[in-house]
């Protein structure tokens, strides 16, 4: 009698060479780089970074066994497309109609790469960290020295990297980093710099801890300095609370309503330190413009739901009814800041609920992951990757960030909401980095008995191809 069973990193697929597999992790690799510079002004209507996603739409065609992030982030995608026949502006549903479909695309080529193995994941990410360093290095360097950061908004090739906001800052494009207190680096939002650096630093940090590439792990620790470099009063809080979530998240991993209990402390805990934050500065002359204003936004913004609450106002009717009745804020014109109403404001109730779900599954997707993890050092990545995607609903529910975060995160995001569906999806053994007998030898050193009791040290294996270093074994035959 012989026992079957695949033992890979992955989840199998064609060989690491094919030119899908090569075409995913090369279009990945530029797509995280370009994100952290954006190249804007180069062309028209999005940044470099979306265009360069939109050049690679063929990877959703024929992709094997696409993730759900994909498929989401297309319906999403295309009830943009609706709500454009209703709104003031449909060029804006179009535009964020292309965002969820770049972020479809970064999500099916994720999926694509894991189809391989899950250490070919970390290729891209290596590219990508130099860039993700220079970003941080900026912030803190910006921080301590803003008489240089001064230099930066000055520079003449600065838009290319912050947008032509950066020559408004001191007239009608106001933002938080004027302030010497608040830094962004390439953003001109402190904030939202923050989300970006949080979210990069635990998804490297819990690829790293699931395939064993410590030099990840330690270099997490770059842009979560850099996220706290941005003098973000948010990122300060939730750094600690998000620490003390992933620990707990590991040790009741096999409890699912404790884990859903303890997911609901970052956000629980992030909206109250946000709450309090307003609360203590709603009336600071200095910080009218920043978070003391939430409150009066979302009450203005519950009045123009309750106009039309089915529909919504479409893209462009909030921007219009705030100019019209926002006057006693303070401002021209502001976004919702929160994901959630602004979600109702443009496209109505039933775009409303898409997101909703779209955050819920999510969420849900990597609470599975983690009860579902093999051992600790597994749940700790899956509580780590969760935290990614967390931290970026929690600011958007508080913050001028969308449900994937911005433009720089969006590819970031959806690589890790794939690689929660495929650990939730999928769970494998622990991959490891390493050579090809390495693993066959760690998974004789765990594995010298079967579920069922029985002695399973005579191993034949069978391989039906030479594999390289990162190679998963596709086959392995257990005979008892």
């Amino acid at each position: 009698m012989s026992v079957s069973r695949e033992v890979h990193l992955g989840a199998g697929g064609p060989p690491l060479g094919n030119p899908p597999q090569k075409f995913a992790e090369f279009a990945l690799s530029i797509a995280l780089v370009i994100a952290v510079f954006q190249f804007q002004e180069v062309l028209p209507f999005a940044p470099l970074s979306l265009w360069w996603l939109l050049l690679a739409i063929p990877a959703l065609l024929g992709a094997p066994n696409p993730r759900w992030p994909a498929v989401a982030a297309l319906t999403l995608a295309l009830a943009n497309v609706v709500v454009s026949f209703w709104s003031l502006i449909p060029l804006e549903a179009i535009r964020m109609s292309a965002n969820f479909v770049g972020l479809s695309v970064s999500a099916a080529l994720t999926a694509r790469i894991l189809k391989g193995s899950l250490l070919n994941l970390s290729r891209p990410l290596a590219i990508a960290a130099p860039a993700l360093a220079i970003q941080s290095g900026l912030t803190i360097l910006f921080f301590m020295r803003p008489d240089i950061e001064q230099l930066y908004f000055d520079w003449q090739y600065s838009t290319y990297f912050s947008g032509a906001g950066v020559k408004l800052l001191f007239t009608t494009g106001f933002n938080n980093v004027v302030f010497p207190e608040k830094s962004g680096g390439f953003f001109l939002n402190g904030n939202t710099a923050s989300m970006f650096m949080a979210m990069s630093a635990w998804l490297y940090f819990g690829l790293g801890a699931r395939t064993n590439r410590k030099w990840m792990m330690w270099f997490s620790l770059v842009p979560f300095v850099g996220a706290i470099g941005t003098g973000s009063k948010t990122a300060l809080l939730l750094a600690g609370t998000s620490v003390l979530v992933v620990a707990l998240l590991t040790v009741v991993r096999k409890s699912i309503i404790a884990g859903a209990a303890v997911a609901m402390l970052l956000p629980l805990v992030g909206l109250f330190a946000l709450s309090a934050l307003s609360s203590a500065q709603a009336f600071s002359q200095d910080t009218s413009n920043t978070v003391g204003s939430r409150g009066r936004i979302w009450e203005l913004a519950a009045a123009a739901i309750s106009r039309n609450s089915v529909t919504g106002l479409g893209y462009g009717g909030w921007r219009e009814y705030f100019r019209q009745e926002g006057g006693f804020i303070g401002f021209d014109e502001r976004p919702a800041h929160n994901f959630l109403i602004q979600a109702w404001l443009d496209g109505g109730i039933v775009y409303l609920a898409l997101i909703s779900m779209f955050a819920i599954v999510s969420v849900g997707s990597g609470l599975v992951a983690v009860r579902r993890a093999s051992g600790v050092r597994d749940a700790l990545a899956s509580a780590s990757v969760l935290m990614s995607v967390t931290w970026v609903f929690v600011h958007g529910l508080a913050d001028n960030t969308w449900v994937y975060g911005d433009w720089h995160s969006l590819p970031f995001f959806g690589v890790a909401l794939t690689i929660l569906a495929s650990w939730s999806a999928s769970p494998t053994l622990e991959p490891r980095s390493g050579s090809a007998s390495e693993a066959v030898q760690s998974a004789q050193a765990k594995n010298t008995h079967a579920p069922d009791g029985r002695d399973t040290s005579g191993i034949k294996r069978s391989q039906s191809r030479t594999c390289g270093e990162d190679c998963p074994f596709e086959h392995q035959t257990v005979s008892g």
